[in-house]
């Protein structure tokens, strides 16, 4: 079954105020599940995650807002944990220092990097976006799953494991 942008929103909007039921199944390509550690806030790191993404679900109708736009429409708290844009010089800098470095600290630090505002939310433009939120858990005070709904495979994930980031996760991985 074919889904419109506008079902996945609406189906991700019921998910992010009740946890998905044990009947339903997924629209999409199936879920995959993320693991993020926490400094004892799990719980509040899920509801600062979907805090955003009610804002993003609300703006996601209707005219796409310009990029300025979301410092003003996303709360404060989320836009100061962002990196600021980055200029054509400081990407090419540090694309050069990152690049002598080996894979493996290589992927440590693209994980750890803070992601621009305009990048993270050009990931939430309707034509762009792959994953819709399924469900979370707080499993204890420092640990925390999240499943999303995959519509594409690969996907592009970074937008999601940034959101957890900014709310306040301290590392998050795919299950995957």
């Amino acid at each position: 079954m074919i889904t419109t942008f506008q079902d996945r929103l609406a189906r991700e909007q019921q998910h992010l105020l009740a946890s998905a039921s044990f009947e339903e199944a997924p629209k999409g390509v199936g879920t995959v599940r993320f693991l993020a550690r926490c400094n004892g806030d799990s719980g509040a790191v899920i509801e600062r995650a979907k805090e955003i993404l009610m804002l993003v679900n609300e703006n996601s109708t209707g005219e796409w807002p310009e990029d300025a736009k979301w410092f003003e429409l996303l709360p404060k708290w989320f836009v100061d944990r962002c990196a600021p844009e980055d200029t054509q010089e400081e990407a090419e800098k540090w694309l050069a220092w990152w690049k002598t470095l080996p894979p493996e600290e290589q992927g440590r630090v693209e994980r750890q990097k803070a992601w621009p505002l305009d990048d993270w939310v050009y990931w939430f433009v309707p034509d762009n976006r792959t994953w819709f939120w399924w469900d979370a858990v707080a499993v204890d005070v420092n640990n925390l799953v999240v499943a999303v709904d995959v519509y594409e495979w690969p996907f592009p994930s970074g937008s999601l494991t940034w959101l957890l980031r900014a709310s306040g996760a301290v590392s998050v991985e795919s299950e995957q």
